[in-house]
């Protein structure tokens, strides 16, 4: 079975609808329930469309005993 991973934080978003990881920001990152170090994770992303509707982001965490990288998106209706 594939490791389950969550992801729970805070992003701002940009004048130019990018969004961005806010430091300092309660953040809940798991790998199979094990909680990571989330001071070196990074997500990037932003809004597209003409109601900016569609989300895409990016994101990395690497630690002494995990390398992780993502991506993900999706849709407001």
């Amino acid at each position: 079975a594939s490791p389950v991973l969550t992801l729970e934080t805070v992003l701002n978003l940009t004048q130019k609808n990018q969004l961005r990881h806010q430091f300092g920001s309660s953040t809940q990152l798991n790998v199979d329930g094990k909680a990571l170090i989330d001071d070196k994770l990074v997500v990037q992303g932003g809004l597209s469309g003409p109601a900016s509707q569609n989300a895409g982001l990016v994101f990395g965490l690497r630690d002494d005993d995990t390398h992780i990288t993502g991506i993900a998106n999706g849709q407001h209706p």
